[in-house]
Protein backbone atom coordinates (compact mmCIF):
# COMPACT_ATOMS: atom_id res chain seq x y z
CA UNK A 1 0.00 0.00 0.00
CA UNK A 2 1.51 3.54 -0.96
CA UNK A 3 2.17 5.91 1.89
CA UNK A 4 -0.18 8.87 2.20
CA UNK A 5 1.91 12.33 1.10
CA UNK A 6 1.81 14.73 4.14
CA UNK A 7 0.44 18.08 2.73
CA UNK A 8 2.28 20.76 3.00
CA UNK A 9 0.80 24.26 5.32
CA UNK A 10 0.43 25.77 1.17
CA UNK A 11 -1.05 22.66 0.21
CA UNK A 12 -3.79 22.38 3.58
CA UNK A 13 -5.07 26.14 2.70
CA UNK A 14 -6.31 25.12 -0.49
CA UNK A 15 -7.60 21.77 -0.09
CA UNK A 16 -9.38 23.15 2.72
CA UNK A 17 -10.85 26.30 0.27
CA UNK A 18 -11.40 23.94 -2.20
CA UNK A 19 -13.06 21.05 0.05
CA UNK A 20 -16.63 22.27 0.15
CA UNK A 21 -16.71 21.83 -4.17
CA UNK A 22 -16.30 17.96 -3.77
CA UNK A 23 -19.37 17.16 -4.82
CA UNK A 24 -21.48 19.92 -5.90
CA UNK A 25 -22.81 20.96 -8.30
CA UNK A 26 -22.66 23.60 -11.31
CA UNK A 27 -25.54 25.47 -11.43
CA UNK A 28 -24.39 27.99 -14.10
CA UNK A 29 -21.46 29.69 -15.52
CA UNK A 30 -21.27 33.44 -15.05
CA UNK A 31 -19.61 36.16 -17.19
CA UNK A 32 -18.82 39.60 -15.97
CA UNK A 33 -17.57 42.12 -17.90
CA UNK A 34 -18.81 44.85 -15.75
CA UNK A 35 -15.52 46.27 -14.34
CA UNK A 36 -14.15 46.28 -17.71
CA UNK A 37 -12.67 43.10 -17.54
CA UNK A 38 -14.17 40.01 -18.39
CA UNK A 39 -14.23 37.80 -15.50
CA UNK A 40 -14.98 33.84 -15.89
CA UNK A 41 -16.21 31.01 -13.83
CA UNK A 42 -19.71 29.48 -11.76
CA UNK A 43 -22.24 28.93 -9.76
CA UNK A 44 -21.66 25.49 -7.83
CA UNK A 45 -23.98 24.08 -4.79
CA UNK A 46 -22.88 21.99 -2.92
CA UNK A 47 -24.69 19.36 -1.11
CA UNK A 48 -25.63 21.25 1.98
CA UNK A 49 -27.26 23.81 0.27
CA UNK A 50 -24.15 26.55 -0.19
CA UNK A 51 -23.84 28.41 -2.77
CA UNK A 52 -20.52 29.17 -4.54
CA UNK A 53 -19.36 31.48 -6.94
CA UNK A 54 -15.81 30.21 -8.26
CA UNK A 55 -14.27 32.95 -10.40
CA UNK A 56 -10.78 32.36 -12.32
CA UNK A 57 -8.30 35.47 -11.31
CA UNK A 58 -4.83 35.96 -12.09
CA UNK A 59 -3.95 36.38 -8.13
CA UNK A 60 -5.70 35.76 -4.33
CA UNK A 61 -5.86 39.54 -4.39
CA UNK A 62 -7.94 39.91 -7.78
CA UNK A 63 -6.15 42.01 -9.69
CA UNK A 64 -7.50 40.78 -12.85
CA UNK A 65 -8.74 37.75 -14.87
CA UNK A 66 -7.30 34.39 -14.94
CA UNK A 67 -7.59 31.53 -17.23
CA UNK A 68 -9.67 28.37 -15.86
CA UNK A 69 -8.30 25.30 -17.87
CA UNK A 70 -10.25 22.94 -18.41
CA UNK A 71 -8.87 19.27 -19.40
CA UNK A 72 -11.29 16.01 -20.63
CA UNK A 73 -9.26 13.80 -19.29
CA UNK A 74 -11.53 11.00 -21.16
CA UNK A 75 -10.41 12.34 -24.38
CA UNK A 76 -8.72 9.34 -26.27
CA UNK A 77 -7.31 11.78 -28.81
CA UNK A 78 -9.56 10.79 -31.59
CA UNK A 79 -11.48 13.10 -33.57
CA UNK A 80 -15.23 13.37 -33.08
Amino acid sequence: MAEKKKLSEVQKFHANRMRPLVGATIEQIVIDDSEGECLTGFMVKAKDGRVFQVIAMCDPEGNGPGWLTIDDINDDGGDE
